[in-house]
């Protein structure tokens, strides 16, 4: 056999065993495809029936549910229909038995008319007599009422003037004067009371007699916080507070039934004082009318009731206007202090210079106690007892070293040299007069 020929059959038989791999993969791949193929079918047939399954389900539901609500809906209206006809029987049978009982009490009073009659004449005369004081009692409430409406305008007009006053006001002692005037007003006693170390100095007061009463701030009564009552109830929790008794401070020696009551005076978050307001005045304590264009009242008589039966409502108001009206000029004058420039002054009409002298130095003694005073009020228990302990300028160095900045900024150089007023103002406000007070201890 040559070598072509032997080339020949290795080439057929290879071609032969490649046709027969070629057709078993075939043959196995078309049963794959067949088994997949009936699988598919299976699953989908599967799927159909579950299907179908859920279909009937779902609708067999959907019949139980509209079933039981047409035997709801059926079982209300037969209700509805039962009560209905049970409402129309038993109307049915109350005017039935009203007829009945109708026709007795008619025969009852067919017998007893001769009877009634005789009592008719007397008991329309009884009705006449009624009619009458009813009458009257209208006409008695309608008057009242009249009265209250007049008292309650005049409550208004006087809180309306109050407000006004107050805004008025262009210091913090001015403020504070005129809100114990106007409080004086609305309350038979009124008096402001300065929050210090451990108690309470006053401010001003009207209405409490002599021993309280004082138009001069040098004549302030000291109050420990023990004895304070209300007045301490109100600065501790920054909120007004009423009471009688044993709730009233001492000095205010209530009658039974009166009540006191207080309302903190705060700047910016912190009690710095307390407005105290009563009814209590009695004979014999040498109440007088502080209203402005009124005459004083004779001693040992009593000031007129409070018009207004919200007092404390008003003081409450006017309390915390004042408030709000003394941060309002704390926070102007230290700004108008901190934008003015050093040797700023007033353009004066034309004059002497001696007139334009006293009008500076005048000013810069107002701008000094302006802010001593301002130092006094927000520091009081550290000036209380750095006057004991002789210590004022370690305690309120850093406060003094600000006023004095802004004094300088505020006043003139000239007027500087010829006069300290701001010292002589922290002897004698802070110091009380001792000016060594104010000097470092070594």
């Amino acid at each position: 056999m040559t070598f072509d020929e032997q080339l020949t059959q290795a080439f057929e038989t290879l071609t032969d065993r490649l046709r027969d791999d070629v057709d078993r993969e075939v043959r196995r791949v078309i049963d794959e495809l067949t088994a997949a193929q009936a699988e598919r079918e299976r699953i989908e047939s599967d799927a159909r029936e579950r299907v179908a399954r859920a279909a009937s389900q779902e609708i067999a539901s959907a019949i139980a549910t509209a079933r039981q609500q047409a035997h709801d809906e059926g079982r209300e209206a037969g209700k509805e229909e039962g009560r209905q006809r049970g409402v129309e029987e038993g109307r049915r049978q109350g005017v039935a038995e009203g007829q009945r009982q109708g026709l007795e009490e008619g025969r009852q009073q067919g017998v007893e008319a001769g009877l009634r009659q005789g009592v008719e004449e007397g008991r329309q005369q009884a009705a006449d007599e009624a009619r009458g004081a009813l009458e009257a009692a209208a006409a008695a409430v309608a008057a009242a009422q009249h009265a209250a409406r007049t008292v309650d305008l005049a409550a208004s007009a006087r809180l309306a003037e109050a407000v006004r006053s107050i805004g008025r006001g262009k210091s913090l002692s001015e403020i504070l004067d005129t809100l114990v005037t106007c409080a004086g007003r609305e309350a038979t006693r009124a008096g402001v009371w300065l929050v210090r170390g451990g108690g309470f100095r006053s401010w001003r007061a009207v209405g409490f007699g002599d021993a309280i009463d004082h138009e001069q701030r040098g004549q302030s009564v000291e109050l420990s916080f023990d004895g304070a009552g209300v007045i301490a109830d109100a600065a501790r929790t920054n909120e007004a507070a009423s009471g009688d008794g044993p709730g009233a401070p001492r000095f205010a020696a209530l009658p039974p039934g009166r009540m006191g009551f207080a309302v903190p005076i705060a700047m910016s978050g912190q009690v710095v004082a307390v407005l105290y307001a009563d009814q209590g005045n009695v004979a014999g304590l040498g109440t007088t009318n502080h209203e402005p264009g009124t005459t004083n009242a004779e001693p040992g008589t009593l000031n007129p009731e409070p018009s207004s039966v919200v007092w404390p409502d008003t003081l409450e108001v006017l309390t915390r206007y004042a408030a709000r009206c003394l941060e309002a000029v704390t926070a102007f004058k230290a700004a108008r202090a901190l934008t003015e420039r050093p040797g700023e002054s007033d353009v004066h009409a034309p004059g002497s210079r001696d007139e334009v002298n006293l009008d500076e130095e005048a000013s810069a003694r107002r701008y000094a106690r302006l802010l001593v005073s301002e130092i006094k009020l927000y520091h009081e228990s550290a000036v209380v007892e750095g006057r004991r302990d002789r210590d004022l300028a370690k305690r309120l160095g850093g406060e003094i070293a600000h006023a004095r900045t802004l004094y300088e900024q505020r006043v003139p150089p000239d007027v500087r040299q010829r006069a300290d007023y701001f010292h002589d103002e922290l002897v004698r406000t802070l110091a009380d007069g001792d000016a060594t007070m104010l000097e470092l201890k070594a």
